[in-house]
Formats: C-alpha cells, structure tokens, sequence
C-alpha cells in the first residue's frame, strides 16, 4: 500500500515526547539562570549505519554573525527553547560541521528531497520531528504534509505541533551527503554523497522499473546519478538507464566519478 493511501501516524517506538524542529528553530537559548545567551540556529545528528534513529549531539547557537556548537549533554531541550546546565558566555566557533562530518538538520534536511522507500516516492521534508528516547533525543522522521508547510507561516506555538504526515526516518533514502561512519561504501552498496540505511537500499532495489522511472523523473541529475549508483545490479535500474536517450544518460554520468562512471556505464552495456 503507498504511504498516500495510509493514515498518518509515528512510529509506535516514538511515540513518546516530540520536539518540531521547524517550531524549535530561532527560539532562545537561556543559561542556568535563565538570562538568554542566544537563539537555536540549528540541530547536529551524527548517523552511523547500525542506528537507526541516530542520535542528537549538540546545538547550534547563534550569535551575533556567528555560531557556537552546544554539546546536547549540556543542555535541556524544550520545544520552547534550549536551557543551558551551566552559567556561562557562549563564544563564537568555526561554523557548523562541513558537510559530511554530521548532518546539521536545518541545513541538510529540512525542505529537502528524499525518497519514501515504503511509498517509492519523492517527498519533500516539510518538518523534521526529534523523539525523546530512553538513549537521548534522536532524528525520528520527517513531516511532508502540506499543512506542515502552510504551519510555518503562522506564529509558533509552544507545545510541539502533530505531524500530519510522518514519515519515519528508517523508511527514508535521504539525498544528502554521505558521512564517514567507518564502513566501506562500496562494501555495503550505498551511494556516495548520501546517508541511507542498508535496510532502505535493500528495499529500494525491490522497486519496479516504473517505479524507479518515476523517482528519477522527480529529482536533479546529481540525485539520479545517487539513486542510480544505489541501485546499481537492480534488473529495474537498468532496465530504465537502457531507455534513456544518449544526451541524457551522459548528463546522468556526467555527475559520477570516474570508477563509478565506468560501473555504472558497464552494467548498461551488460557488460560483467
């Protein structure tokens, strides 16, 4: 069943306490005596391949034209606002880690592309919901609902506002850049330049060859190169690389590397 044709619901395991990032961004950063040091610029995630859910490390506090990193441990995270556990003047810090260090989740996810694997669809990221879990706060999905959206233009309320169409971050093929967790891209078959779990590869491979047409008609050629190099060996993939015409598949390989680019272009040809 698509995830068009289902109820909105989150995950029965975070079902506990949300926190709305999209409602969380610019609120106050207070200190131990609760005097207001800045406000939340964004939120820091460092996903690993075995978490799925990956935890939240720190926030991003900004100040005047710069930004300081708040390690999680020393803050109480609100929906309201951050309350730092120490009394203290936050100094500013290079800005926020380069992309494929951590995800940052304002910069890297929030209005972003990425593919509903359970849906085999593209969804935008309308809203991204942190959950309150017995290990610390975590990435728990993203909101695609169009009130989402529409939710951002109005004023903020101060009790987390429910998703209308959740999607959980284990569901997801996210477009974003691939982080260094220690694991073999090529070992464990995942893109380059994106940050997936093994277990959403796998089920995207499963994807009809319509399916998997749709998806790539839906995003830039840099994302199609990334789904592309993900489903690489998949008869589907293939299938639909095999029909495209000459300019666009060079505009597709265009944005791989060399040892990718001649891979890819291998398995067109049905070349072993």
């Amino acid at each position: 069943m698509r995830r068009s044709d289902r109820k909105p619901a989150v995950s029965k395991e975070l079902a506990g306490e949300l926190i709305s990032l999209a409602n969380l961004l610019r609120r106050p950063i207070f200190d131990s005596s609760g005097s207001q040091l800045s406000r939340v610029a964004d939120v820091v995630v460092h996903p690993a391949g075995s978490i799925v859910h990956p935890l939240v490390t720190g926030i991003i506090a900004a100040i005047g034209k710069g930004r300081a990193l708040v390690d999680i441990r020393s803050v109480n995270l609100q929906q309201t606002g951050v309350r730092l556990s120490f009394a203290t003047v936050l100094l500013q810090a290079p800005a926020e880690p380069p992309v494929g260090e951590a995800l940052c989740l304002s910069r890297d996810v929030l209005d972003h592309q990425m593919v509903d694997v359970d849906g085999a669809q593209i969804v935008r990221a309308a809203d991204v919901f942190l959950a309150r879990t017995g290990d610390g706060w975590v990435l728990g999905g993203i909101d695609v609902g169009v009130w989402s959206f529409l939710r951002r233009l109005l004023p903020r309320r101060r009790s987390c506002p429910p998703p209308s169409r959740f999607i959980d971050w284990a569901e997801l093929y996210a477009l974003l850049p691939r982080l260094d967790d220690g694991h073999d891209a090529d070992a464990a078959n995942l893109a380059p330049r994106s940050v997936q779990l093994a277990a959403s590869v796998k089920e995207l491979r499963t994807l009809k060859a319509a399916d998997v047409a749709l998806l790539l008609q839906g995003v830039s050629r840099q994302h199609q190169a990334q789904i592309a190099l993900a489903l690489q060996g998949s008869p589907s993939v293939v299938a639909v690389l095999r029909e495209l015409t000459g300019p666009k598949l060079d505009a597709l390989l265009d944005e791989l590397d060399s040892d990718d680019r001649s891979r890819l272009l291998a398995l067109v040809k049905g070349e072993p």
